[in-house]
């Protein structure tokens, strides 16, 4: 399934355009990016743990990206629901 979608994030004072694909893998995960106030983009991957939380890996994860985690991971949740929600909507038809 191919789940794509963007969510835009107030994190601190400013507000952030986040970008969310979901990678085909044995394990849920992300790939997600987002551009910094100057402009610079930041790709980054959101994995879910044993505990069933959201985590972000990468390279150089800005330490606002990392605190704001637990933000990102509702977004995909609630997304996941929807998405889901609808594939039952249309499987009834």
């Amino acid at each position: 399934m191919n789940i794509a979608f963007s969510r835009i994030l107030k994190i601190g004072e400013r507000k952030f355009e986040f970008n969310f694909r979901k990678r085909p893998a044995p394990f849920p995960h992300y790939h997600v990016d987002v551009t910094d106030e100057r402009g610079a983009r930041i790709a980054f991957t959101m994995t879910k743990t044993q505990d069933h939380e959201w985590s972000s890996e990468g390279t150089a994860v800005p330490l606002w990206v990392v605190a704001s985690e637990a933000s990102l991971g509702k977004a995909i949740e609630e997304e996941e629901i929807t998405f889901n929600n609808d594939l039952e909507h249309y499987a009834k038809r």
